[in-house]
């Protein structure tokens, strides 16, 4: 016999009806294919909070990885705030969260700034070396100049 979402119950006593036999639990999942694993990522693509993100390097490939650890993260606990975590620890959590993101902000401004390349911060941030349009800067500064900036920024 079925239940109503169509699964094999177990009827003892009856005649003619054998109890079916199950299959041991096992936690491994059967391999996917590589034509599984693409239709499954044109399946993620389809949703309009997928984000692609290509590695250059092995250091971006373990940030990125990083990256989608702490996106489930915060957000299950912006899910089980009050119930398996206080306010008091999400709020520092999310407050390291936030200075973190900051942080890597202000060392991306830092690096382009020493590489003389122009910085453009994502949307919501703002660059930390604001263009001047002192005819007497170079692209040359010395780096203790760039440090004092930065660890200016880094105190405010």
């Amino acid at each position: 016999m079925a239940n109503k979402k169509g699964r094999s119950t177990q009827q003892t006593g009856i005649e003619g009806v054998q109890p079916t036999q199950q299959e041991p639990y096992s936690k491994s999942r059967p391999k996917k294919t590589p034509e599984q694993w693409m239709q499954d990522k044109l399946e993620q693509a389809k949703d309009p909070n997928t984000q692609y993100l290509k590695s250059t390097t092995v250091d971006t490939g373990e940030f990125i990885n990083l990256l989608r650890s702490s996106d489930n993260l915060i957000y299950q606990m912006r899910m089980k705030v009050g119930r398996m975590i206080s306010f008091e620890q999400a709020q520092g959590f999310y407050e390291r969260h936030r200075s973190l993101k900051e942080q890597l902000n202000i060392l991306n401004a830092e690096i382009s700034k020493v590489m003389a390349w122009d910085y453009t911060p994502p949307r919501g941030y703002s660059n930390p070396f604001p263009k001047i349009k002192d005819a007497g800067e170079t692209k040359n500064q010395s780096k203790s100049t760039n440090t004092e900036q930065f660890s200016s920024l880094i105190t405010e």
